[in-house]
């Protein structure tokens, strides 16, 4: 499988970032989009949680849900088009090593 499709699976199914780069983990396109995938991955985890609250955790949940989703296209759009730019906002955080 080539990089450029594993790049494009690790956006799809952000749960399975690791399994590309537990096979490739000197790639630094790969290891890029592997890491966006997870931040976005914690990012829908904790807007989860905050849904637990009840008024004000419903609408950031909501609006979270939303943002999420888009981050979602925009990097499936970007991995696609081999482009490596970061989520705003968030995309600046490297849990991942290049």
């Amino acid at each position: 499988m080539s990089v450029h499709t594993k790049c494009v699976l690790a956006r799809v199914f952000p749960i399975l970032f690791f399994l590309s780069l537990i096979e490739n983990p000197k790639n630094s396109e790969l290891s890029f989009h592997c890491n966006q995938s997870l931040i976005l991955l914690i990012v829908s985890i904790v807007i989860s949680f905050l849904g637990i609250i009840p008024i004000l955790g419903v609408v950031i949940s909501i609006v979270g849900g939303i943002a999420v989703f888009v981050f979602w296209i925009m990097g499936i759009m970007q991995a696609s088009r081999d482009e490596m730019k970061p989520f705003p906002y968030i995309g600046n955080f490297h849990l991942i090593d290049n």
